[in-house]
């Protein structure tokens, strides 16, 4: 009863913190202009659909209905993306998954420790095969306290890396799993921290997930019902009683991320979050003027970095002469030949 209760009160926190984060994104889910558009079908480039009351809606339907609500949740966040690639952000995503970690059954449940172990493993991964990251990724410390030495900020985002990857290893081994429930919960309130008003005042879209995640830590990674068996016996039992669905759906969760270095996942898909290896692209305007893109303070939220948001956004904004540069910034394409792409706009 007590497990139930929690798992309860985590939906109503995911749906919650879903609805702020619509909220605080509200203009990535209408029909717009400006920012441009990016559709993933192209036939329906026309279509003009306002989105953000039809996904609070099916989140309300989610607090009636739970499993109903969270199909229809993920049904239009689908569609809302395929019509606007600039939609495939990661903490709509997230939410939207942990919302189906509610519902009842044992599958769900494990599905719940799947993606903690998943955002957290390859979080860490992505950002320690980033060769930009341990040149870059300091930043993240220095633009709180400038006065902190440029080494010793890149060695604590390293440090920072290293322990998210731990933190994924110690929810897989019995003895260390409370000690991860409480380092995982107390992390994701620590960003959330460093990110509000308090610390950088940045990036306020991902505020409410991160409160989510620190919630669903606490309720997913060592439930009271674990406690009274061997840790290992009842994740092979909710395995063997979970249906094929959700067996495929943890599969998916645990691996598909290491597409990502491939370049056949999505970053969005994939937890690549501030590991600097998504591709950088640079508008080199035929007046001389080189504008980045990826912001999209409009919108509150960046620009995914796939090949097709970066072409898509150059080719609605560009002039005759101007040029668009691609740097691929993953290691293992590079070395595999993709190092730089190079659009022009006629």
């Amino acid at each position: 009863m007590r497990d139930a209760g929690n798992v309860a009160l985590l939906r109503g926190v995911v749906i919650a913190c879903q609805a702020l984060t619509i909220g605080i994104t509200w203009p990535l889910w209408q029909a717009r202009s400006e920012p441009p558009t990016l559709p993933l079908i192209p036939w329906a480039a026309a279509w003009r659909i306002d989105f953000g009351a039809a996904l609070l809606a099916s989140l309300a339907l989610a607090l009636w209905r739970p499993r109903a609500g969270a199909l229809v949740h993920a049904g239009l966040l689908a569609f809302a993306i395929l019509l606007d690639e600039t939609r495939m952000q990661p903490q709509s995503i997230s939410l939207a998954l942990l919302l189906f970690a509610t519902l009842p059954g044992a599958g769900a449940r494990l599905f719940g420790i799947a993606q903690m172990v998943s955002l957290w493993g390859w979080s860490g991964v992505h950002k320690l095969l980033s060769p930009a990251f341990f040149e870059e990724g300091g930043h993240l410390v220095t633009h709180r306290l400038p006065g902190c030495p440029e080494g010793v900020a890149r060695a604590l985002v390293v440090v920072f890396a290293a322990g998210e990857v731990a933190l994924a290893v110690a929810v897989c081994v019995p003895r260390t799993r409370p000690l991860a429930r409480r380092l995982g919960a107390a992390m994701h309130l620590v960003i959330l921290v460093w990110l509000s008003p308090l610390g950088l005042d940045w990036n306020e879209s991902v505020w409410p997930w991160n409160a989510a995640l620190a919630f669903a830590a606490w309720v997913f990674v060592t439930p009271s019902s674990e406690t009274r068996a061997p840790s290992s016996e009842t994740w092979r039992a909710k395995w063997r009683g979970s249906p094929l669905l959700a067996r495929t759906a943890v599969a998916a969760e645990l691996f598909a991320p290491a597409g990502f270095e491939l370049g056949v996942v999505p970053a969005p898909f994939a937890h690549a979050l501030y590991c600097h290896s998504t591709p950088r692209a640079l508008w080199l305007h035929a007046d001389g003027a080189v504008t980045p893109i990826r912001d999209l303070p409009e919108l509150n939220v960046f620009l995914p970095g796939t090949y097709h948001a970066l072409v898509a956004t150059f080719r609605a904004r560009a002039h005759g002469g101007d040029r668009l540069v691609i740097v691929e910034r993953r290691w293992l394409l590079r070395a595999l030949g993709r190092t730089e792409t190079l659009v022009r706009q006629e």
